[in-house]
């Protein structure tokens, strides 16, 4: 028994010196939200000059701990690295600015967000970045000061239209065969019934979608006639099989681009000489409504238009057309001018015009405030002559032109600008024909101080001139053709034997800008 009363008191006291285990409470794992996020890119293709403005939201719960932001920016042509960030930040919103996209290119933009809690939560996103290239962007030394008045001239808007000009211009020239009463494309085995010389289009966005549209202008052949012309137009990258064509205007000579309604987007203005042929009746100048995709003709004067231009001449918001009419036997030599008023509402002026005479022709007109004194001044180019009216509130006497150097034996048919002796004064790039159409002539005419220009071509160009059995180069236009950061001269409407030319080997030609001297390539 004692035994038994021992055992259980031992028993007793081991229960009782017993350390109690405390319970552990559960791990509870808090699940983070998938990280999401969005940025102000996420409508497609963005097209940007030189800075690229970025912001990041992340639109799920922020993890307590934060997130880490990765942006990552190379240069598509060759991978080279442009930009790079990695940062944490507790905070749902990251905006900065990217550096360094000048080059004409395609840049690839990586974003990465990750969780600093967990590196499995994360999301990345890829998006293209198109430079887009804008000769406003360029600095004083390169390129004039574009005031706000010039960016209104229809010489500013399109020239800027021509970044990729000979993407298309092989299927250009090949046109169109009318069968019936509609048009179909018109292949090598066939006779063209409308065919374009490479003188009528504009290849640019025009819709607004960030891709490139094109029309297009075929002329009747046999050439000449007094049939209508054939007007393509199609969304060429978006939609390239699917073409508006209608019949127009007879002959267009020169295609203009200019905003006359103010609502964004960009019209087509185009400029006609119609029947080249006795007895040369003339024609409208037109408008092409790329929103409506139909045409609106200013009949109220009718005239040989070789040329034109837009530009806000009154200095009111609201841009204005000029042009010039050659002269026939029912047509005299004469300038014209549609003053905008508002709400497409084009009232024909040609009072803001004083002492022209109807012997004096110009085939060639731009609009450009040449002596920056905030107003548009009148360019006119002809057979022999340049000429510059300087702008009185809003008309142009002839009595008072400066007239510029020019030989004879060309006719002038382009004018581009540009501040070539990085002297702050804009100067004169002009590009003509060489008399019965033997060649071209490229010519510089510089600035100066007294508001005189000296022609001095041969200091930048080293090839200035080019002969032909017949043939010429119709246009200049400015923009990055080699991307290598810097504006280069480019011909365009390169028609005749001139460097080889047929439409199967079509010949691209250009002066490269090489620190400000230009040197020719042909391909």
């Amino acid at each position: 028994m004692k035994r038994l009363i021992f055992a259980l008191g031992i028993l007793l006291i081991f229960a009782c010196s017993k350390t109690e285990v405390p319970k552990i409470p559960p791990v509870v794992v808090v699940q983070e939200e998938a990280i999401k996020f969005t940025t102000n890119l996420d409508t497609g293709t963005y097209n940007v000059a030189d800075t690229l403005p970025l912001v990041v939201t992340v639109s799920s719960k922020l993890p307590s701990a934060g997130v880490l932001y990765s942006i990552l920016v190379n240069w598509t042509d060759s991978s080279k690295q442009i930009f790079k960030l990695d940062t944490s930040l507790t905070v749902s919103s990251l905006s900065l600015k990217i550096p360094g996209l000048k080059k004409s290119s395609t840049y690839s933009l990586s974003i990465t967000v990750t969780s600093k809690s967990s590196s499995t939560n994360t999301l990345n996103r890829t998006i293209s970045i198109m430079t887009k290239q804008d000769i406003a962007v360029y600095p004083i030394t390169l390129l004039d000061s574009i005031s706000s008045i010039n960016k209104t001239t229809s010489w500013y808007n399109t020239n800027r239209s021509f970044d990729q000009i000979f993407n298309v211009q092989k299927s250009l020239y090949w046109g169109f065969q009318q069968v019936g009463t509609g048009f179909v494309p018109f292949s090598v085995n066939q006779k063209a019934d409308y065919w374009n010389d490479l003188g009528g289009y504009v290849y640019t966005d025009l819709t607004g979608d960030g891709k490139k549209d094109l029309w297009a202008y075929y002329w009747k052949n046999p050439w000449p006639t007094n049939a209508k012309g054939l007007h393509l137009f199609t969304e060429y990258e978006a939609t390239p099989n699917v073409i508006d064509l209608q019949s127009g205007l007879t002959q267009v000579r020169k295609i203009a681009l200019a905003d006359l309604d103010n609502d964004g987007k960009k019209e087509i203005v185009l400029f006609s000489s119609g029947y080249d042929s006795n007895p040369f009746p003339g024609d409208s100048i037109g408008i092409f409504n790329v929103t409506s995709k139909k045409y609106k003709y200013l009949s109220n004067d009718i005239g040989y238009f070789h040329g034109g231009a837009t530009g806000d001449i009154n200095n009111d918001g609201l841009i204005d057309i000029v042009a010039y009419s050659g002269g026939s036997a029912v047509i005299p030599i004469h300038p014209t001018a549609y003053i905008n008023k508002g709400g497409g509402n084009l009232e024909l002026n040609n009072s803001i015009y004083k002492n022209f005479s109807q012997s004096d022709n110009f085939y060639t007109e731009e609009l450009f405030d040449i002596n920056n004194d905030g107003s548009l001044d009148l360019l006119l180019g002809g057979q022999n002559k340049l000429k510059i009216i300087l702008n009185k509130s809003g008309q142009f006497d002839m009595s008072t032109a400066i007239s510029l150097p020019i030989e004879s034996g060309i006719e002038l048919m382009d004018i581009s600008f540009l501040d070539f002796d990085k002297d702050g004064r804009v100067d004169l790039l002009t590009m003509s024909n060489l008399a019965n159409y033997k060649g071209y002539a490229l010519r510089l005419y510089l600035q100066k101080s007294n508001g005189q220009f000296t022609e001095d071509s041969k200091s930048y160009f080293n090839v200035t001139q080019g002969s032909a059995t017949n043939g010429w180069i119709k246009w200049i236009h400015l923009f990055d053709y080699d991307k290598d950061g810097d504006l280069d001269v480019v011909g365009d409407g390169i028609f005749g034997d001139v460097l080889g030319y047929n439409p199967n080997n079509l010949k691209v030609v250009y002066w490269r800008n090489d620190q400000g001297k230009f040197i020719q390539v042909i391909k």
